[in-house]
Order: C-alpha cells, then sequence, then structure tokens
C-alpha cells in the first residue's frame, strides 16, 4: 500500500512544484477563470506566500522533533512515558480521552438521536404502522369467534334471524317513510 502512496505524494509535490506560479500569483486569474474571485486591491492570496520563514518551516521542525522525542522515548528510554503519564496523570487522562470529544459527541448528538429513533420505533412502528393493522386482524378474528357462535346449522334458528331482520327492515321503512 506504501508504493501508490508515495507515487502519489512525489506526484503532488512536484506537480505543485511546477505549477506553483499558476495557482498563487500573477497568472492566478487566468487560472482559476473567477472560481476563486479577489477584488483588485485584495492582495491577501499572493500575501500568503511571503510570510516569514520560521512560519513556513514550523511544521518540518515540528514533525522532525516529534520524531526525535518519539525516538528517545520508545528507543532509548522505554520507560519515559509510563513515569510521566503518571506524573501528569489529569493530563494524560485528559489526552487519552481524545479531550473527552467523543463523550460531548454522545451526550449532545448520539444519546438524544437514540432516544428518539427509540420512541419512534416503539410508538411510530410498533404501535402505530404495526398496531392497526395487528389490532384490526384481532378485531376481525374476534368478530369471527362470536359468529361462529350465532351460526349452529339449525335452519329453525337462520330463518327466525331471517324473519327479525325482515320485520326490523319493514320497521325502518314504516317510521321514515
Amino acid at each position: 500500500m506504501w508504493v501508490p502512496l508515495v507515487l502519489l505524494s512525489l506526484g503532488a509535490v512536484f506537480a505543485g512544484w511546477l505549477l506553483h506560479g499558476l495557482f498563487i500569483g500573477a497568472d492566478q486569474a487566468a487560472f482559476w477563470h473567477g472560481a476563486i474571485f479577489t477584488a483588485s486591491d485584495n492582495t491577501v492570496l499572493e500575501d500568503a506566500e511571503h510570510v516569514p520563514a520560521i512560519v513556513s518551516l514550523l511544521p518540518t521542525i515540528v514533525g522532525i522533533a516529534g520524531l526525535v522525542m518519539s525516538y528517545w522515548f520508545y528507543v532509548l528510554s522505554p520507560g519515559l512515558p509510563g513515569q510521566l503519564a503518571q506524573r501528569f496523570q489529569p493530563v494524560y487522562q485528559f489526552l487519552m480521552h481524545k479531550w473527552y470529544f467523543d463523550e460531548l459527541y454522545d451526550f449532545v448528538f448520539v444519546r438524544p438521536a437514540m432516544w428518539l429513533a427509540r420512541e419512534f420505533w416503539h410508538v411510530g412502528d410498533e404501535k402505530i404502522i404495526d398496531g392497526v393493522p395487528n389490532g384490526l386482524a384481532a378485531l376481525t378474528a374476534d368478530g369471527s369467534e362470536q359468529v361462529v357462535r350465532i351460526q349452529t346449522g339449525s335452519i329453525a334458528v337462520y330463518a327466525f334471524t331471517m324473519l327479525i331482520g325482515l320485520v326490523v327492515l319493514i320497521s325502518v321503512f314504516v317510521m321514515f317513510r
């Protein structure tokens, strides 16, 4: 995996070095074609190129210092990181927990989102989306159990029920005539 990364990084470095004048400088307006608008009196992009040398070298200096410090801590004196961690326990814990950003993110975003999702699940999905069809199915099943009790198989009961229905129907027609 490191071979493609090295090739890509070398390409980026050389492309930046070769085309630097087009990105920033006198020819930048023609290169960007208005994608980056700068007023005629605004020289902030040009000024960003003329910073003190220490500003340009600081990332390299910090990187080399990190390499030297890691070599010192983990090769020359491997017990030193543990001693520093014990001596500066609060700072160590603060840095070990990544400034507690994960805990803060969990408290502010994850827990409320999980609560809201759980409520939508239980109320919206279980009680409404699943509850209505399941409730109608249970109502149909209960209703059919009641109808089964009425169906006795006796022709006399059926004839009597039809007679009662006919009497009710005629009564309704007579009353609302």
